[in-house]
C-alpha cells in the first residue's frame, strides 16, 4: 500500500509538490529511526517478561512507557511545532503541512508502544494487521484528499491519519492482552 501511495502521489502531485511530500517524508524518516529502537526494546522485554510468565511486568511496562512517552511526545510536538517557521522557511515549504505531521510525533510514540507489545507477546497476525489497516487507510485517504484538491497538506494528513487510525486499532488489539496472560 505504501508503495502504492507514492506512485499514486508521484503521479497526482507533480515534480513540487511529490518534492515537498519528499522532504516531509525525510522528517518523519528521522522520527522513525528511534521509534523502530523504542518498538524493538519494548518487544524484548516483553518477550523476557513473557517467558517468565511475568505479565503483571508487562501491563507496568506497557502503561509506564505509554505514560511517559506521551509526556515526551507532547512536549517534543510543542517544540516541533515552535520550530516549525524555521523548518518551513529552510525547507522551502509550508507550515501547514508541518503543523499536520505535529500529531505524528506524538501518536507515533505512543503506537510503536503498541506495536512492540504485539511483536513481544508474538501477536505477529495483530501486528500484520495493523500495519496493513495503516498502509491502506493512508492509501484511501491520500487518493480521497488529493481528489478533493488538498495537494501535499492533503497527502501529509492521510499519513497522520492512517497513523493515528493505526493507533486506535492497536489498542482494541491489545485490550484483551492482559487477561489472556
Amino acid at each position: 500500500f505504501t508503495f502504492l501511495f507514492h506512485f499514486y502521489m508521484g503521479r497526482k502531485l507533480g515534480p513540487e509538490d511529490y518534492g515537498t511530500l519528499g522532504a516531509i517524508l525525510a522528517l518523519i524518516y528521522l522520527f522513525t529511526i528511534p521509534l523502530t529502537t523504542i518498538q524493538t526494546s519494548i518487544a524484548k522485554f516483553v518477550s523476557n517478561f513473557k517467558s517468565e510468565k511475568r505479565y503483571q511486568e508487562i501491563n507496568y511496562l506497557h502503561k509506564a512507557s505509554i505514560k511517559k512517552l506521551f509526556v515526551f511526545g507532547l512536549i517534543s510536538a510543542i517544540i516541533f511545532i515552535l520550530l516549525s517557521n524555521f523548518i518551513a522557511d529552510y525547507l522551502h515549504i509550508s507550515k501547514n503541512s508541518l503543523l499536520i505531521l505535529s500529531l505524528y510525533i506524538v501518536f507515533s510514540l505512543l503506537l510503536y508502544i503498541n506495536r512492540g507489545l504485539l511483536q513481544g507477546l508474538e501477536k505477529f497476525k495483530k501486528l500484520s494487521l495493523n500495519l496493513i489497516s495503516e498502509g491502506f487507510v493512508k492509501l484511501v485517504l491520500g487518493i480521497v484528499f488529493i481528489l478533493i484538491g488538498l495537494r501535499v497538506n492533503g497527502a501529509v494528513g492521510a499519513i497522520v491519519a492512517a497513523l493515528i487510525f493505526a493507533f486506535f486499532i492497536s489498542i482494541y488489539q491489545i485490550k484483551n492482552i492482559f487477561r489472556e496472560g
